[in-house]
């Protein structure tokens, strides 16, 4: 059971790891390199493109995160009939698990608009009128929702921490 549990926790740790690291290198390098002057032709295609593959990294991980993160409960002795009983959700640490499954649910739902709806539409428009503002609100509202994930991704990885080593 021991080495179940630690291949599912190294297992969240890559999952992590990759989407952390993935959202991280978007915001940091990827778009900020791609604002150099002599990349503006090509800049909306490339950004296309990498979402593109990029997407079915992140959805994997995402679903990575959430099997192993219910498999790392399970095998720390958190049931099923713990979770549906309210005595244990008044712990401190049931509290701190609460809030990261509610931020990795947004999570999911921010992720989703994202990837859905967001960003395949601010695509569509930059391919119309790149100059338009229909394109540039859609491009923002989706970098924006890109820099939320990562936000929320952050918090999620403190609460998990809390989790792991404890409440201070």
């Amino acid at each position: 059971m021991r080495t179940l549990y630690l291949v599912s926790v190294a297992l969240h740790l890559v999952a992590a790891a990759t989407w952390i690291g993935s959202l991280t290198f978007f915001g940091a390098v990827l778009v900020p390199a791609l604002r150099a002057p002599d990349l503006e032709p090509i800049r909306t295609r490339v950004l296309t493109v990498v979402g593109l593959r990029y997407r079915l990294v992140g959805w994997l991980s995402l679903a990575v995160l959430v099997v192993t993160g219910v498999s790392n409960l399970w095998l720390r002795g958190v049931s099923w009939r713990a979770l549906s009983d309210s005595a244990f959700w008044a712990s401190p640490w049931a509290r701190v698990l609460a809030w990261k499954l509610a931020l990795v649910t947004l999570l999911v739902a921010v992720n989703f608009v994202h990837d859905v709806v967001l960003g395949p539409r601010a695509a569509r428009l930059l391919d119309l009128d790149p100059e338009g503002e229909e394109a540039a609100h859609a491009r923002r509202s989706a970098s924006w929702l890109g820099r939320l994930e990562l936000a929320i991704s952050v918090a999620v990885l403190g609460f998990a921490v809390l989790l792991v080593r404890g409440l201070p």
